[in-house]
């Protein structure tokens, strides 16, 4: 009789087994999961709103400490640049101009400082009342020595004042302006005020191109805007 052995008998597919990472195998725990990280979005956002307070809280008492300390010591040139650095940091606008114009009557300033101001007050400018008195602010800032990016803005300034319409970017592209819609008197006013800056620092061997660049872009944009093939626009050509 032959030997015949029995047959094993075939193994069975185990249908997958998924596994949350929780031991929830139903995957029940989804939802507790996405709480769970609610929760934490939400705390992490209370700290984070708590760190700003304290923050602003800490800020708060450190201006006011230094406001004390310049009564007792007004010529502190490190208090007043930290109280004005303070004061930026809380975008209180009034209070940074009050604290740097308190500064600039106790001492000459670097051009530093004053180019900062300087720039702060042309972006807060949209009448041209408020432009002038930016230049003002220029010609206070030059009686503390010279500078060439003090008179570069000097110049700079001077030509919005009197050329509003004359519209230059930093290529001397312009708009569309008629060069005749310009008042004379105007244009000379620009040049003349760009002409004083080149002359107190023209020939300055490290910086003095910058306030050539301002009027080379001048007359450049006067050119341009010049109706083509009028008188105006031969003399501007002959000019530049």
């Amino acid at each position: 009789m032959s030997n015949v052995s029995a047959a094993e008998p075939e193994s069975v597919a185990q249908p997958p087994h998924h596994d949350n990472g929780d031991g929830d195998e139903d995957g029940s725990g989804g939802d507790s999961s996405e709480e769970e990280d609610g929760e934490e979005e939400d705390e992490v956002d209370k700290e984070s709103s708590e760190s700003d307070d304290s923050a602003d809280e800490a800020n708060a008492a450190e201006i006011k400490s230094l406001r004390q300390m310049l009564q007792e010591n007004p010529t502190d040139y490190e208090a007043h640049m930290r109280l004005i650095s303070l004061l930026k940091m809380d975008a209180d606008l009034k209070g940074v101009q009050q604290a740097r114009q308190i500064l600039s009557q106790l001492t000459p300033l670097p051009s530093e400082f004053w180019c900062e101001w300087i720039d702060d007050e042309e972006r807060l400018a949209r009448t041209p009342q408020e432009l002038l008195d930016v230049r003002q602010l220029c010609e206070r800032a030059l009686e503390d020595g010279l500078s060439v990016p003090l008179w570069v803005r000097f110049a700079q300034i001077s030509v919005r004042i009197h050329l509003p319409h004359l519209a230059q970017d930093d290529d001397g592209a312009t708009d569309s302006a008629d060069f005749t819609s310009f008042d004379s008197r105007s244009i000379d006013a620009a040049r003349a005020d760009v002409e004083r800056a080149i002359t107190a620092c023209g020939m300055h061997l490290a910086e003095g191109g910058a306030v050539w660049d301002v009027l080379e872009r001048l007359e450049t944009a006067l050119l341009r805007s010049a109706t083509s093939a009028s008188p105006a626009q031969h003399e501007q050509t002959q000019r530049v």
